[in-house]
């Protein structure tokens, strides 16, 4: 079941998030049994020493290999993978261009697979709020789930004055379980098209070619049901 979500009616449940239906969303310490939880990073930068440990603990829950994976992983000599370069952007950078360079940097940090989101989204605070988080994204540049990619795609593309913007919320139900997603939707000179991040490569990205903004629903709904076998996010290992 694949069930498109407008701006308007997705409200504050937007993000990468598998949560019931129910308010408040599930967490770490509140799971449902029609819910799928993770961690949270409250505590800021530098990331404090307890959410690691949340992390990991989380990663031995899920993981197939578990213990061994976290043990090789927490082995290894500590080395920061190169910092990939944000797109700058103007009024007279070329939109189809533009877009494509977002989402290259934003594939250059790669989807956050660890269970726990690194940067906390207050999804009912102001704009301006928002625009601080995608700064302090840029900053640390580290992983990101779906809902900081539309955040960061934001504030990327601010200087683009001619691309309406919008949230394109989907919530999907897998095994029991309900998952949410969310992407930017794209308007430019009567075209329509999306960024975003997901594990699954054909639930993010779409270039500006769709005439009309169902056709673009249609194709990501076409997109759930080609991965009907599998759930679009990790569950939990029991």
């Amino acid at each position: 079941m694949i069930v498109p979500l407008t701006t308007n009616n997705y409200k504050h449940k937007m993000g990468d998030t598998n949560s019931s239906t129910s308010d408040p969303p599930a967490t770490k310490e509140t799971p449902t049994k029609e819910s799928y939880w993770w961690h949270v990073n409250k505590g800021g930068f530098p990331i404090p020493q307890h959410t690691w440990e949340k992390l990991w603990s989380h990663v031995i829950d899920v993981h197939p290999q578990g213990d061994s994976l976290v043990r090789e992983i927490r082995g290894r000599p500590q080395k920061r993978p190169p910092t990939p370069t944000a797109p700058t952007l103007t009024q007279k950078s070329p939109v189809p261009e533009s877009l494509q360079a977002v989402q290259s940097y934003m594939n250059e940090l790669q989807y956050n697979h660890t269970g726990t989101q690194f940067f906390d989204i207050r999804k009912r605070g102001p704009l301006s709020r928002l625009m601080d988080c995608a700064r302090e994204i840029l900053r640390e540049s580290l992983p990101i789930k779906c809902l900081e990619a539309v955040v960061l795609s934001l504030y990327l593309t601010s200087p683009l004055s001619s691309v309406q913007r919008f949230a394109i919320g989907f919530k999907s139900k897998f095994g029991g379980l309900y998952y949410r997603h969310i992407v930017l939707g794209i308007h430019w000179n009567s075209l329509y098209g999306a960024l975003g991040m997901s594990r699954r490569d054909s639930l993010m990205y779409k270039p500006l070619s769709y005439t009309s903004l169902g056709d673009l629903i249609i194709d990501f709904i076409e997109s759930y049901r080609e991965g009907e076998d599998e759930p679009p996010y990790h569950t939990r290992r029991h």
